[in-house]
């Protein structure tokens, strides 16, 4: 039987990293086992987090564990948990069942290792480990008369996709969509606010930015501290250096937005067959009195309207997106996330959402329809 060597493992890799150049993908870091399940090479590209190693041997290893790519541990882990943990247990922890981990086969059928491959988002990881598995099968029949012919196992899912699209990754469908509000689904005038508030105080508004939006206290606060609207406005009295009643604080955030009429649209075209949630980086003040400062969005979102505060962090923190797709029952490679802000879209990626950052709205109804989310 023919066995990876280290040859074929660095051909591999270098296919990978290849393959994640020509997609933009964030660094990747790649392991390559035998089919034994032990680490024939590993490469993590620089700027790729600490904990990338594990998780890639993990993907890979949970594939030549049971003898299926990991997205077919995905999906276990969401039909019987219950096997997957006791899985896992009986692997010491060792696998992580998302996608990215596929097997190699050769003609006869028999395992010559898997490929893990982490990063990006599951979908890309796994695109570049098939890419990168295949690439090795085509050095492979060049290295040697010797080498059989190899291929690779597509999950399950994708074996009716074969043909000429054989090694074409599909990835999941979106079913949910978690937006953004302020510049997404409403124009948000920061300076309008900042303008009253310094006629109100007789301070410059450029030192009311500065302590009370740029300060530590409103990004604690998106992130739940404090945790109830009076103790939020209480800090926003304090910081602001005068009185403010809760009707006035409503009235302004209420005054400095405007709906965009589009867009909202496009929520509701999208919401006719898909799952749909908001999440704003707020803090508890403003989830009080979300419906009164934007009455548009809430027969739209109705109780899956969210500020940050309610889970006790913020934006771009990927345990955020993780949390909002659990507790509405999606996964996060079947959800989408919208927002203005690069960060907190990389943040949603790094989550394993797919993630859009909005720009106008033209560019964003031509992005739906490629996805197929409206007409």
């Amino acid at each position: 039987m023919t066995q990876f060597n280290l040859e074929h493992a660095r051909t591999i890799i270098s296919a990978a990293q290849t393959k994640g150049s020509e997609l933009g993908l964030k660094p990747l870091t790649v392991a390559v086992l035998d089919a034994g399940g032990h680490l024939v090479a590993l490469e993590r590209q620089d700027g790729s987090s600490i904990l990338r190693p594990q998780i890639a041997m993990g993907k890979a290893y949970g594939a030549v564990a049971v003898g299926a790519g990991s997205r077919w541990l995905n999906e276990n882990a969401q039909s019987r948990p219950h096997f997957v943990q006791a899985l896992n247990g009986v692997a010491g922890g060792g696998i992580v069942p998302v996608p990215g981990g596929v097997l190699v086969r050769n003609a006869e059928g028999d395992i010559l290792g898997a490929v893990g491959i982490t990063g990006d988002t599951s979908e890309n990881d796994e695109a570049s480990a098939l890419q990168a598995s295949k690439q090795q099968l085509h050095r492979r029949r060049r290295l040697t008369q010797h080498y059989r012919s190899c291929w690779i196992i597509l999950p399950r899912q994708l074996l009716t996709l074969l043909g000429s699209l054989l090694f074409r990754l599909v990835p999941m469908p979106i079913r949910f969509v978690i937006f953004d509000m302020d510049n997404v689904l409403y124009d948000y005038d920061h300076p309008y606010r900042l303008n009253i508030l310094s006629k109100m105080t007789g301070k410059p508004a450029e030192e009311i930015d500065a302590i009370v939006f740029k300060g530590p206290e409103e990004n604690a606060a998106e992130a739940g501290t404090p945790d109830t609207p009076e103790e939020y406005l209480s800090q926003y009295q304090k910081l602001l250096g005068h009185p403010i009643s809760r009707e006035t604080w409503v009235k302004i955030r209420r005054d400095m937005m405007t709906e965009w009429p589009d867009m909202l649209s496009h929520v509701e075209a999208i919401k006719q067959n898909h799952e749909v949630a908001l999440l704003t980086n707020n803090g508890m003040m403003l989830k009080d009195a979300l419906y009164e400062v934007a009455p548009a969005l809430e027969p739209i979102f109705g109780n899956r309207g969210h500020a940050s505060a309610e889970f006790g962090t913020r934006k771009p923190d990927p345990n955020i997106y993780l949390t909002v797709c659990e507790k509405y029952g999606f996964q996060p490679e079947e959800s989408l996330f919208v927002d203005d802000r690069l960060d907190n879209v990389e943040g949603a990626r790094e989550a394993g959402l797919t993630a859009y950052q909005f720009t106008t709205e033209p560019a964003f109804a031509s992005y739906i329809r490629t996805l197929g989310l409206i007409n």
